[in-house]
């Protein structure tokens, strides 16, 4: 896994319309903004990749080999939202096989199952590019006769013509005018996302209905942490800053909701799945942990009176972090290329599925299962103010706050059998959670203060800074925990007003 995983990137602006096998595309001059326009042919030839079940291109992903044009090589594309992509791009010199830099970017999407090719596009293009007065493409109208045809032995293969726009992103304006003289000359848009789509007759994912019971809502809520884990996957491979975080937030929540089911449905069948899930959380929690406290202590240090702080306080800081940053990355790199955490992900999935169709009354009562976590809960919350004892005190914290996560997305899970009362309950417990988790970070941030005090000391160094950020966080934490009790209050009471509709 490396940062560069691509010689090329881009974002590509682009929509497609289908247009009469007679109709001529209309005039492109004349245009506010256009200076000029240039026109030139190409016949372009493209292999498509994906598994066998098309899960790449389900997610909206493809993966092609293409020769001829400007760009002929390899071609990832990502979505991003709406008519916007990123484009990842080899050479053809990568291989004649779909390149490892390119395929361990969707690793995740892909597991364990092999990519082949799926369909062959050959593409007669006829393109015209709209240019600025300093000669910049602004946007690109292409008129395409497209022959394609799926990899399986016996299909058919379809043409069609049909005319793409890509635009730059700053143009937008122009693309108003351009779909204006399309509409006059018969296009219209098309209900295909990319041609492979159109070439496989490719299913689209319909929007998820509301869940009508347990089995659905926890079904709904599997699938969506499953899907933002892989999606944060795949923001890590390419150096996402906030990534590791939202794998972590969504197995967590995975984690949660099967904790939830077990004890809703009196069994222990997913306690495998969840300990594999702790597992995964493990060895990326010091990852998240030093980008937290980085963070967290050049903040703080940017509120000390200069006069304070000796020169070569923030290079220490800096220096300690960037350290542990890189071993710790390396084992998230580790963990998340390992053949237990693809395992893990299918698994995860065919629990998400597990549940489709699954009858009602299988759920069991998910009221009273809501009951008992909160009684465990208020439980973990009583003791941190029964100690007098600051460590023993911390650990009561910290265990609360665990069990706030969980109780959170417990209400979560069940959220839409609840309605607009488990908001309520949701939010309340945001808020507690964000005390703990302030209070818990405001802990690690001691025992790192005092680890930097001690190399700067044994380096010679002026470590008074250290022991004022350290005092500032004893500050804060007693502060939290002061909140702590009228918080609980408010978030047990709003929680026990949740009313699950069977």
């Amino acid at each position: 896994m490396t940062a560069a995983v691509a010689s090329v990137e881009a974002i590509e602006c682009e929509r497609k319309y289908s247009i009469d096998a007679r109709a001529e595309l209309p005039e492109l001059d004349r245009i506010d903004g256009v200076e000029g326009t240039s026109v030139d042919h190409q016949v372009l030839t493209a292999t498509y990749y994906d598994a066998g079940d098309l899960r790449l291109l389900r997610a909206g992903i493809t993966l092609r080999r293409r020769v001829g044009g400007s760009d002929e090589g390899w071609h990832l594309k990502l979505p991003i939202d709406g008519d916007s992509r990123t484009e990842l791009r080899l050479p053809l010199s990568a291989g004649s096989t779909p390149p490892d830099r390119l395929t361990n970017v969707v690793s995740a999407r892909l597991r364990a199952a092999s990519l082949g090719p799926v369909a062959t596009i050959t593409t007669d293009r006829e393109s015209h590019r709209l240019l600025s007065f300093d000669d910049a493409v602004l946007a690109e109208v292409v008129l395409d006769q497209v022959h394609g045809c799926a990899a399986t032995v016996g299909a058919t293969p379809v043409e069609w013509r049909e005319v793409e726009v890509e635009w730059d992103p700053h143009a937008k304006s122009l693309l108003v005018e351009l779909e204006r003289r399309l509409a006059a000359a018969g296009a219209v848009r098309a209900n295909h996302p990319n041609k492979l789509s159109r070439v496989l007759v490719a299913p689209v994912d319909e929007p998820a209905a509301k869940p009508r019971d347990s089995s659905e809502a926890w079904s709904a809520y599997l699938d969506a942490q499953c899907e933002a884990i892989v999606g944060a996957d795949l923001g890590f491979r390419r150096g996402g800053a906030e990534a590791v975080h939202e794998i972590r937030v969504a197995m967590r929540r995975a984690r949660s909701a099967l904790g939830v089911i077990d004890d809703v449905v009196g069994n222990e069948s997913h306690a495998q799945l969840i300990d594999e899930l702790r597992w995964l959380g493990g060895e990326l929690a010091v990852t998240r942990d030093v980008e937290v406290q980085r963070d967290r202590l050049t903040d703080l240090l940017s509120t000390i009176d200069r006069e304070l702080i000796a020169d070569s306080v923030p290079g220490r800081i800096a220096a300690y972090f960037a350290d542990r940053e890189r071993v710790e990355r390396g084992r998230a790199v580790d963990a998340l290329n390992s053949p237990r955490y693809f395992h893990l992900l299918d698994a995860l999935f065919d629990a998400a599925s597990s549940f489709a169709g699954r009858p009602a009354d299988a759920s069991g009562d998910v009221t009273a299962a809501l009951a008992r976590i909160r009684h465990r809960v208020h439980k973990r919350v009583a003791n941190v103010s029964r100690t007098s004892d600051q460590r023993e005190r911390e650990t009561a914290a910290h265990r609360a706050r665990k069990g706030v996560k969980l109780m959170r997305y417990a209400f979560e899970v069940t959220r839409p059998l609840a309605e607009h009362s488990a908001d309520v309950a949701i939010a309340g417990l945001g808020e507690l959670q964000g005390i703990l988790g302030e209070h818990q970070d405001s802990v690690v941030a001691r025992k790192e203060l005092l680890a930097l005090r001690r190399a700067a000391e044994v380096a010679g160094e002026d470590a008074f800074v250290y022991g004022v950020m350290y005092q500032r966080e004893d500050d804060i934490a007693a502060d939290l925990l002061a909140r702590l009790p009228h918080a609980w209050k408010h978030a047990e009471n709003v929680c026990r007003k949740v009313k699950i509709h069977h």
